[in-house]
This record gives structure tokens, sequence and C-alpha cells, in this order.
């Protein structure tokens, strides 16, 4: 039987002061941001760790072969995202696929589409200084992209897929406070930095958009080699080795499903919960190797086979 997320709010998950007005936030939500996509509602019990939802999504679409963006407020996350073998040729370099992801009280709007890329608030770093004003206002004058476009990417981006992943890391999300209704003291506003409790989630860094540098390594002097020693006593030291070496097993490495999340070994050509290929795909046009799961190639653009269970 399922059980639901643990909930540190209790019966008045929304009475939070830091929520601020319910009615504005339901209706920010539900006014439709003009993407051309699809929409879809999702009931939940407290509020949401979008942070978490964010980077779950950023995942998923470079594993796709995208370069996403994501900016997220308090209530509401935006991820925006390109593909370079569509970029130019097919679709303005401008356009980007778009996801917003709204919370109101007892409710997530999930709304797909296409937008113009919010320059602005990536030049920025996307989260610096956001609200959920500004992201929606500015999400609302770039909207729309024309639908040949969405029809691209939305096949690139395998919707079906993304948002039934979408709604499931909705409703199994940590809470966005630990605990209580509110930040503990010490603590900063929801979506922001990790908290420092164990048993919730912290967020990682987002990969570096193209408008920030990358920082630079300082240089590091080369290891130096010592002097070599006599055969008889390199003999000698390779037979005797230390105990914890002799005792220490090697870690086998877990592969994670693309498709349902479930860590397989390294080397397992199938997923052994769902039957998910974990196989590397060649593209039968122009022999580019692409990542498990992907449905078409990303340097040729022509369309996948996915291996089966029963060929193996």
């Amino acid at each position: 039987m399922y059980q639901p997320p643990y909930n540190p709010y209790g019966a008045n998950p929304y009475g939070s002061p830091n929520w601020g007005n319910p009615n504005m936030q339901f209706l920010m939500c539900q006014q439709s941001s003009g993407l051309g996509g699809k929409t879809q509602v999702i009931p939940v019990n407290y509020p949401i760790n979008l942070q978490y939802v964010a980077q779950e999504v950023v995942m998923f679409l470079m594993g796709q072969g995208f370069q996403a963006f994501p900016m997220v407020a308090q209530n509401m996350a935006v991820i925006q995202a390109q593909h370079s073998s569509l970029l130019g040729t097919l679709t303005d370099s401008n356009r980007a696929y778009t996801i917003k992801i709204c919370q109101g009280p007892g409710v997530v709007v999930v709304e797909t589409g296409i937008s113009n890329l919010l320059q602005d608030l990536l030049v920025a770093g996307g989260t610096v200084f956001l609200t959920d004003e500004v992201l929606h206002s500015k999400l609302l004058t770039a909207a729309g992209g024309g639908l040949d476009a969405y029809e691209i990417y939305k096949e690139y981006a395998q919707e079906e897929q993304l948002l039934n992943m979408i709604t499931m890391l909705i409703v199994n999300s940590p809470p966005a406070y630990p605990q209580g209704y509110g930040p503990q003291p010490g603590q900063q506003a929801p979506y922001g930095q990790p908290y420092p409790q164990q048993g919730y989630y912290q967020p990682q860094p987002y990969p570096q958009p193209y408008s920030q540098p990358y920082p630079q390594q300082p240089y590091q002097q080369p290891p130096q080699i010592p002097p070599t020693q006599p055969q008889a006593s390199q003999a000698q030291s390779q037979n005797v080795q230390p105990a914890s070496q002799q005792t220490q097993r090697p870690q086998v490495k877990k592969v994670k499903c693309w498709k349902c999340g479930t860590e397989n070994d390294e080397g397992a050509k199938f997923c052994y919960n769902c039957g998910a290929s974990l196989q590397p795909i060649k593209c039968p046009s122009c022999g580019a190797i692409n990542q498990p799961g992907a449905k078409f190639c990303y340097n040729c653009g022509a369309k996948l086979l996915e291996p089966q269970a029963s060929k193996q």
C-alpha cells in the first residue's frame, strides 16, 4: 500500500506567513503562461521542495542531450532547455523548450511549451533575488514560439515520460521546510541553501550555464617521483601487502536506470526492475553513440531502435 511522504506541517500546511497570499499564488498558478504545450494539475498535501524537483528534471533533460537552465523562486520554477542539433536550422536559436512548475495551496501546476530564453535572468545566475512575481511576469512576456517548434522539441524531450516523472517527483518530494510552519532559526526561505538536518533533501549545484565562466584551477606541480629501489627490495615490497589491502573487497559500481531510477550493477544490459535497456544505442544512420533510452540521435536526429530484452 502506498505511503505518502511525511508531512511535518500538521493539519494546516499552508498556514506559514512565508507562503504569502494563498489566493494570489493560486491565481498565478492557474493563469496560463501561453507556452502552447500541455498543462498538468497535481494535488499535494504540503509545500514541496521545488529545488529538488527542478534539479531532477534538469538531470533528465541533460540525459537526453539538452543544455538546461533552471530558475527557481519560492513557489515557482522555470526550466528552459535547448538541443544543439535543433538550433539554427529547425528552430530559432533564441527559442527554448520550457517547463513551468508553480505550486499554490494544495496544488502544483505543470505547464510545457516554447518560449524565448530569459537571458537577463540567466546572466544574473537564475536564482539570485528571484521572486515568484518576477519569474511569472518574465515568462509571460517571453512565452510563445510556434507550434512547429514545440512539436519538434517535445519529441526530443520525450514529453510524456517527462511529465510522468515530474508527477512522481512532486508526489514524493520532500517538504519545503524540515519541520514546523516555516524556516527554523538560522535557516533561509525554502529552496535556498540546504538544511543542516539529516533526512531531508539537500540541493546539489547545477551545471553552470554558458553565460557564467568556469573558475580556473590553480596550477599544481607534478608529483615528484622517488628514486628507484633495487630489484630485490622491489620484489620484497610487492610480496608484502598491508592487511587492510588484502581484506578490502572491490566495490560494485551501480548504474541508475534512466526509466525507473532503479540502481543496477555496472555491466547490466537491462534494468532488473522495469526491463529498460541500459546499453548505449548506436545510430543506424551516422554511427554516433547515444545514451540508453534515447529515441533520436543527438548527432543527426535519426530515430533510434531500442534493444529488446528478448534479444539478449
